[in-house]
């Protein structure tokens, strides 16, 4: 937490053990700083000039106590079992860091996630789903794939549950008033910034293959409008049941048949290793260049030194939310480095870690674990809010407003910055 203004050390700074009640005394209000909730009691001119330097009201004293629990949907399980991994290592780390906050502000209560493991599979989410709902929990982390959050999302608004997604990017679920928000841009964005990559790499043929989901078909779309007469046909597969060696076919076969600059595209899971495993001995996929979805950097199918090698020999490319260069996104890399390696620097990361964080504050703000008073607070928690993933201002659909993002690509010496998009345009690294 940062330190104090000096101002304030003369001033009456409520003791950690007595700021849930704000006893300010006689002559004294509470007022909380914005940053970081820190309670003071101050002359109510004191409070005048406080309110210049991003002090405000402090909120009523929370009524609640002891062990409160959240959900927490994850795939822990399944293709995406490598990202559940790196998502629960990071909302763990946030709830340790936000229940101390909790006690250094005199909160009376904790906060507990209880997770349930989505399998990477709709049908397994939304059991998780009713698990959790059956145990009086309504409102939850996650999930992290966009199928499973819309597998989930029917059941939720009948219920009234609320989930915050840290990675969630279907445009589809990009719905104002609905009980999902998500810490990420939705795909409409990400689309166009891939297209914008290809088209400065002089690709003239991109051939995709994508996964036959709420995910991988809102992606390709969106890639698609935005590539134009760039994209090829390509090939839609079965997530359930994945042919990597018929996709690699049809994928040979088009990228075959063109002469000039081609590339391919795979908007997959973990399956995406498997595509590549078997197109390797392919001489026309050896021959043009790759990019992939940002979420196949959490599969460790991809350390394997013969796929790495692979991967950089084709300049594998994928995409992931632009990060933000602060204190916090720093502090959430190191701490998690030791767990998850270079996966910690990934941004889904951060906003997991982030997503924890959103919801104990709008917890703390309603005074409340119930989704009906979470989510009258959560958007304007987040409103301005700078977290590891930088600005946490939502959008009317609930999603993350800012659209930025990073392109990271396969080198010898580890991964290495492409190019950022931003504010709708593409600034390559060289």
């Amino acid at each position: 937490m940062d330190a104090r203004p000096a101002l304030l050390l003369a001033l009456a700074l409520v003791p950690a053990a007595h700021a849930a009640h704000y006893d300010c005394g006689a002559g004294l209000e509470p007022v909380a700083k914005a940053s970081d909730g820190s309670v003071a009691c101050v002359a109510p001119g004191t409070a005048s000039v406080l309110a210049e330097r991003g002090w405000g009201e402090a909120p009523p004293p929370s009524e609640l106590r002891g062990t409160v629990r959240a959900g927490q949907l994850a795939p822990l399980t399944g293709d995406l079992a490598g990202g559940g991994k790196a998502m629960t290592a990071a909302t763990a780390l946030a709830v340790g860091d936000f229940n101390s906050y909790l006690e250094d502000i005199g909160q009376e209560w904790s906060l507990e996630l209880v997770t349930r493991d989505t399998e990477t599979d709709p049908g397994a989410a939304l059991e998780a789903a009713e698990s959790l709902y059956s145990e009086g929990i309504t409102a939850v982390l996650g999930p992290l794939s966009s199928a499973s959050a819309e597998a989930v999302l029917g059941y939720a608004d009948e219920r009234g549950m609320l989930a915050v997604s840290c990675c969630s990017t279907a445009p589809k679920l990009a719905v104002a008033g609905d009980g999902l928000y998500r810490l990420t841009p939705d795909d409409s964005n990400e689309g166009a910034a891939l297209a914008a990559l290809l088209e400065h790499h002089g690709v003239e043929l991109a051939v995709p293959a994508w996964r036959d989901d709420a995910w991988g078909n809102g992606l390709e779309r969106a890639w698609r409008e935005a590539s134009g007469p760039s994209a090829g046909a390509g090939i839609k597969y079965d997530p359930d049941h994945v042919d990597p060696a018929a996709v690699a076919a049809a994928l040979a076969a088009e990228v075959g048949s063109f002469d000039r600059s081609a590339a391919v595209v795979v908007f997959g899971f973990s399956e995406t290793a498997d595509i590549v495993r078997e197109s390797m001995a392919r001489p026309e996929l050896a021959a043009a260049r790759w990019y992939a979805s940002g979420v196949v950097n959490s599969s460790p199918d991809f350390m394997d030194p013969e796929v790495s090698s692979f991967l950089e020999s084709v300049m594998f490319t994928t995409p992931g939310a632009k990060a933000a260069h602060n204190r916090a996104h720093a502090g959430v890399q190191e701490r998690l480095s030791g767990e998850l390696g270079e996966t910690a620097g990934r941004t889904f990361v951060h906003a997991s870690y982030d997503s924890a964080w959103l919801l104990g504050l709008s917890i703390l703000e309603a005074g409340s674990s119930e989704a009906a008073d979470v989510g009258g607070a959560l958007a304007g928690v987040a409103d301005g809010r700078q977290g590891a993933i930088g600005d946490m201002t939502l959008n009317a659909a609930g999603d993350l407003l800012r659209a930025d993002y990073e392109f990271w690509q396969t080198a010898a010496d580890g991964i290495k910055l492409a190019a950022t998009y931003e504010s709708g345009r593409l600034v390559p690294a060289d």
